[in-house]
């Protein structure tokens, strides 16, 4: 089960990962199972679509954090 914070914005951060080419989005670190504290930072793993640049993958990595603050 997704932690509060990062399941009440779910749907925003996929459909940020789609925008930029992302395939696939995975939450890890502290905050996967639940035992983050309060200055854990959020982690994704990501998948890039083939065409991808890293350069999209730069600019969606911040997006997320942002949402969650």
């Amino acid at each position: 089960m997704l932690p509060r914070e990062i399941a009440d914005h779910r749907t925003e951060i996929l459909n940020l990962a789609n925008r930029f080419g992302i395939a696939d989005v995975r939450l890890f670190g502290s905050r996967a199972p639940g035992t983050a504290m309060a200055y854990s930072v959020v982690e994704f793993a990501a998948k890039m679509r083939t065409g991808c640049s890293l350069l999209a993958l730069m600019r969606f990595e911040k997006l997320p954090t942002a949402l969650l603050r």
